[in-house]
């Protein structure tokens, strides 16, 4: 209104890769679908422009503006466009139009460029304190994760809930855990995979046992359809390494159907989950190989033909196998006693 302006469009880029796009009117653009006009919009015409200039435009006619976007049933003749600056980068642009040519001129873009930069500064600083309070609620996330693993007792029972663990807390839909074998890598658990071809799953958990460092992807992949036809699907992964003593004991990945889902933040929580995950296996290896030579031990004791006791150094009786249990047959023997 501060314009009298037509219509205003304004697109605003978020630091994980979202775009929201907003228009002030919608008006009937068929057969473009709202989907198709967003896609567009970023791809030709006056917003990518000013992007790439990061200077304000104005379009005195657009019949004569070859670069305009030509959208089905737009009555537009003029036009103005303005980003909107951050400290570090451009968050979004604000563009204006009106029904008839020459309708802008310099007055506005000066007034539109003020306005845009008091808009970027709200913008900005609104993402800055969403970032801050995903960082805490991750942290958070995180504490209770390693609460709940440190309760672990059996690695099986871990390797099992690890997934669904991380998706109630960090909130990650969908979750994979993976053993690694050699040059091999195996399906372990997951959750929210039902849908999606294991072909999918495998892309970045793969680039993770070929280099043993961390991997990201996002992109267009083409896979047969239901009826044999190739069918274009995105997929996002984000993967880190499980190490066990030092060596690649497995990968934990995460997945979205949403293209640049996952930003430099999310492998980064990973990998300090996956280092804490590390060190809670590495403490129930160790419990878990103690048993086992505990039951080894009881079954040799079990078996021996010969009596065998043994004394603490108070001389105390500590553990006594049947053949010595028979030998005091007469004599009441317990645990404990001298």
């Amino acid at each position: 209104s501060a314009l009298d302006a037509g219509r205003g469009h304004l697109v605003i880029f978020h630091p994980d890769g979202s775009v929201t796009h907003h228009l002030n009117e919608m008006f009937d653009f068929s057969p473009w679908t709202w989907e198709e006009l967003q896609k567009q919009t970023l791809a030709q015409g006056i917003v990518p422009q000013v992007l790439t200039s990061k200077d304000g435009t104005i379009v005195h006619d657009t019949e004569g503006f070859d670069e305009w976007l030509r959208i089905p049933n737009d009555i537009s003749r003029s036009a103005i466009a303005v980003p909107l600056l951050g400290r570090h980068t451009a968050l979004g642009v604000l563009t204006l139009t009106h029904g008839q040519p020459g309708h802008f001129n310099a007055d506005h873009l000066v007034l539109l460029q003020a306005i845009a930069s008091q808009a970027a500064m709200a913008i900005e600083n609104a993402q800055l304190y969403a970032a801050e309070r995903k960082q805490v609620a991750e942290l958070v996330g995180l504490s209770q994760l390693n609460r709940a693993v440190s309760k672990f007792s059996r690695s099986a029972e871990l390797f099992e809930k690890l997934p669904e663990l991380i998706r109630q807390i960090l909130g990650y839909q969908i979750v994979a855990l993976w053993l690694a074998q050699g040059k091999k890598l195996s399906l372990c658990s997951s959750t929210g995979t039902n849908n999606i071809d294991s072909a999918l799953l495998e892309i970045a958990p793969l680039k993770v046992l070929s280099s043993n460092q961390p991997a990201q992807f996002s992109g267009p992949i083409e896979q047969p359809g239901k009826a044999k036809e190739i069918q274009t699907v995105t997929h996002s992964a984000t993967a880190v390494p499980l190490f066990l003593n030092g060596n690649l004991g497995g990968v934990i990945s995460i997945h979205s159907q949403r293209p640049n889902a996952f930003q430099e933040s999310d492998r980064v929580l990973l990998e300090m989950l996956s280092a804490q995950v590390g060190t809670v296996l590495e403490r129930i290896k160790l419990f878990e190989s103690a048993e086992q030579e505990q039951k080894r031990l009881a079954a040799v004791l079990r078996s021996a033909a010969d009596a065998i006791l043994v004394f603490d150094p108070q001389s105390r009786l500590q553990l006594l196998n049947p053949a010595a249990e028979r030998l005091f047959a007469d004599a009441e023997v317990k645990i404990g006693h001298p």
